[in-house]
Formats: C-alpha cells, structure tokens, sequence
C-alpha cells in the first residue's frame, strides 16, 4: 500500500512539474553574473588546454617529424635504386 501511495505521489508531482510552462525572466543582474561566471570558467580552460596542447605538441613533434624524415629517406632511396637500375 505505501509503495502505491508513493508510486502515485510521484507521477502525478512530476506530472503537475510538466504541465507548468511558466516562462523564466533573467534580470540584468542575473545575466551579468552568468556571463561572469562563463568568462571566468573559459578564461581558467583556456590556459589549461593551451598547456596541455603546448605538452602534446612537445611530445609528438619528434615522432612525427622522425616519421616524415623515414619517409623522404626511403623516397630517396628508392628513387637512387631506380636511378641505378636505369644505367
């Protein structure tokens, strides 16, 4: 009886909460304070992620420029191989 009760105290709470479409008015001040909070927030993410992508950057840089001088070497090489055959 009481997990009824409480099933039917719930439907009809969150269906009363879903027939009120009242409409939410922000005030100069609550918009100012929400901008604040925004500004502050990106400005703290802006700084980490530019380290975190200076630190990536740092790390992969040697990879990808070891796997780009792999590459041109073996174009290289190939095309002295075929520079050979063709005398």
């Amino acid at each position: 009886m009481v997990r009824l009760f409480t099933f039917a105290f719930l439907l009809s709470l969150t269906a009363s909460s879903c027939a009120d479409r009242s409409e939410v008015v922000l005030t100069r001040d609550d918009l100012k304070l929400a901008d604040s909070l925004f500004l502050v927030s990106r400005n703290e993410w802006n700084a980490n992620l530019k380290d975190s992508c200076n630190l990536f950057r740092d790390d992969m840089l040697s990879i990808w420029t070891d796997s780009i001088r792999e590459r041109r070497l073996s174009e290289i090489k190939l095309m002295l191989e075929q520079y050979e055959k063709s005398k």
